[in-house]
């Protein structure tokens, strides 16, 4: 009678072999959750002839997990004569009652306490 491939992975390093599969799929599926990119988790299972024995097997298992990776997308940056580096350029004066709503939507701008949000497309 053939014994259920997953009763010899319980038997394995103790069973530790399930447990560090079972983690590497959670942590996979919330990765994938939170960057919305597709990952893999592999299970190989490696199994040699024991040189002592003609009828035992070394057997080794061992799990890999190929996470998504968030894309660094870079920030826009503004150079100065001096080389500096700045979020906002160095000829552009700061609008006078103008400041970035806290939590606000992108887009979204304060105005004397009134906040506007800004319109896509709007000229």
């Amino acid at each position: 009678m053939r014994r259920p491939a997953f009763d010899t992975l319980r038997d394995i390093r103790g069973g530790a072999v399930v447990e560090e599969l079972d983690a590497s799929l959670q942590a996979l599926v919330q990765q994938v959750q939170t960057t919305m990119k597709g990952g893999s988790v592999v299970l190989k299972i490696e199994v040699k002839p024991l040189k002592s024995s003609g009828d035992a097997v070394v057997v080794r298992a061992t799990v890999e997990s190929k996470a998504p990776v968030l894309e660094d997308v870079g920030a826009v940056m503004f150079t100065s004569p001096e080389g500096n580096l700045s979020r906002s350029h160095y000829r552009q004066p700061d609008l006078p009652g103008l400041a970035a709503v806290p939590g606000g939507v992108p887009g979204s701008v304060q105005v004397d306490a009134m906040t506007v949000q800004a319109q896509q497309g709007a000229a």
